[in-house]
């Protein structure tokens, strides 16, 4: 039981990571892209 709430938080703090990640990235490389 513990370790299934365990794997849960793991998989959203990794989840929201990913997201904060592309919302970031992806803004980036469009600026970059218009750019040139």
């Amino acid at each position: 039981m513990n370790s299934t709430i365990l794997q849960v938080e793991v998989v959203s703090e990794f989840l929201s990571r990913e997201i904060r990640l592309k919302t970031i990235i992806l803004p980036e490389t469009l600026l970059l892209l218009h750019i040139p």
